[in-house]
């Protein structure tokens, strides 16, 4: 479920933050429309989207704005990177050869490399 806030402005999703690819940018709302600051999207939106060669933009977004993004995706501590395929009518590209998953791919290179770095973490 994607939550709007009063302005219609697309927030989040029920659990998780929402972010959207267009073209080689990778586009999230502004912590400013009432959205948690997730670190999932911190971390995106500061390394890793650089890492996978992608633009950020923070911006507003309606569901009017949804057939223009060519990919969507769910952020969260538990789903890391997670594409999701359609949202009412609107489809979005999924599978192997896409910027979301190249996003997922360089996520869970900076999540080893963190892990690495910090041998406190080890079981």
């Amino acid at each position: 479920m994607v939550i709007l806030n009063h302005a219609g402005k697309i927030t989040e999703a029920s659990t998780s933050n929402i972010g959207f690819i267009r073209g080689q940018c990778f586009v999230t709302s502004p912590v400013s429309v009432g959205i948690l600051a997730g670190i999932t999207r911190q971390i995106i939106l500061q390394q890793v989207a650089t890492m996978a060669s992608l633009e950020v933009k923070e911006e507003l977004t309606t569901p009017a704005d949804l057939p223009a993004m060519d990919e969507c995706c769910l952020l969260s501590t538990t789903k890391d990177v997670q594409p999701v395929g359609r949202i009412d009518g609107v489809a979005f590209a999924v599978g192997e050869n896409t910027v979301s998953r190249r996003l997922k791919q360089a996520f869970a290179t900076y999540a080893a490399d963190y892990a690495s770095s910090h041998p406190e973490l080890a079981l």
